[in-house]
């Protein structure tokens, strides 16, 4: 998240490559680097090209300011992006 875009919703993952239920936690972290809340990241699209994957954020209305993506790879993909459903205004 950059400067001044905090989230408050749900988190999407832009992602690409092929991947089949690659087994991912993402941890909401505040500004302080503390994790708020946790959710699963589920990455089950076998087909190529960009996909996008969304994780519920339970944490709200408390924003965060980073995340970090954590877990085991049953196969490769990569991240081009994440993106705040909702930021604080």
């Amino acid at each position: 998240m950059g400067a001044g875009e905090e989230g408050t919703g749900n988190l999407k993952v832009h992602y690409k490559g092929l991947s089949v239920q690659v087994a991912t936690t993402v941890d909401f972290l505040d500004a302080a680097g503390h994790v708020i809340s946790s959710g699963a990241l589920n990455l089950v699209d076998l087909s190529a090209g960009t996909h996008i994957a969304v994780v519920s954020y339970s944490g709200a209305p408390t924003p965060y300011r980073f995340v970090r993506l954590r877990g085991k790879l049953l196969a490769s993909f990569g991240v081009d992006a994440v993106e705040a459903v909702s930021i604080v205004p």
